[in-house]
């Protein structure tokens, strides 16, 4: 079960940080970003925190991209066994292995945000 939850989290969360950073390039003020998406079929605790921590720019605790990243070998791993599709949680992983390579495995998830701000997407 906690690796279904693990894929959840990871997906969310780079789904989260990249509206986030769309939000920001596009000039939306970011209070009023987590006010109308917190009254929106696109909440979840994942962009709530995410945001907190953007608005915060705290980075420095919480589950980290490290962690994410290994969670995320452990679900591939699973699906490859059970002969099952992973897409979202394969671009998931790209995004934690670049932050990883960045310096920025200890980090909370959210500093996945760093990645949009440096225009490293996907990068390697």
């Amino acid at each position: 079960m906690k690796l279904i939850n693990q894929l959840l989290v990871a997906v969310q969360n780079v789904a989260a940080v990249e509206a986030l950073a769309l939000a920001g390039r596009a000039g939306m003020d970011l209070e009023m970003v987590m006010e109308i998406i917190s009254a929106s079929a696109g909440d979840s605790r994942t962009f709530q925190t995410a945001a907190v921590r953007l608005r915060e720019r705290d980075f420095a605790d919480g589950a980290s991209v490290d962690i994410l990243d290994k969670d995320s070998q452990l679900v591939e791993s699973l699906a490859e066994e059970l002969g099952a599709a992973v897409p979202m949680l394969l671009v998931a992983r790209q995004m934690y292995q670049t932050a990883r390579e960045r310096g920025l495995g200890a980090m909370d998830m959210a500093s996945l945000i760093k990645l949009f701000e440096g225009s490293w997407v996907l990068t390697g």
